[in-house]
């Protein structure tokens, strides 16, 4: 995601980018420290070019560093972590199930599993285990980067996800 700075102050205030791996959950995170502000950002999971005004952009990033300061924002990353570190590998694609079939909503899966084939023992994303990390460690959060949000934000004069 391309993060401009609609009336920047300083260099810092002018771009901020990561990439959809770490983009969505440092949001995600804004909506935990700030949510009242946060959340008027409808669509800050895509980049149609939503954002925030000069205030909340200010409002968002103090909150930010406030919570790095009092370090709930390394509790918030150690917890995840732990989430993250303790989630169920997935069925790998050389086995023939989809992503999709491996979830599992409420005890029930929502549509007819496919039956599973032997493992390709020459497959690079498993090395012929036929499983493969959980999805949602792909996504990361630093606390350098919501550090770099926050310096962002407190200079950017307002923002748009582009």
């Amino acid at each position: 995601m391309d993060v401009f700075g609609k009336n920047p102050k300083t260099e810092k205030g002018s771009y901020f980018r990561n990439n959809v791996w770490y983009w969505h959950p440092l949001w995600d995170y804004c909506i935990h420290v700030l949510p009242d502000i946060a959340n008027k950002v409808k669509y800050a999971h895509s980049n149609d070019g939503d954002g925030l005004n000069s205030v909340n952009s200010r409002k968002l990033g103090f909150a930010l560093r406030k919570s790095i300061e009092s370090g709930e924002a390394q509790e918030y990353i150690d917890k995840r972590q732990d989430y993250l570190d303790n989630l169920s590998n997935q069925p790998c694609h050389c086995t023939g199930v989809s992503l999709l079939e491996s979830f599992v909503h409420d005890g029930e899966i929502p549509f007819p599993k496919t039956q599973p084939k032997d493992p390709n023992p020459e497959c690079h994303s498993c090395k012929g285990t036929g499983n493969i990390p959980n999805f949602q460690t792909s996504y990361h959060l630093t606390l350098d980067n919501i550090s770099n949000f926050s310096e962002f934000l407190l200079d950017c004069g307002g923002f748009q996800i582009c």
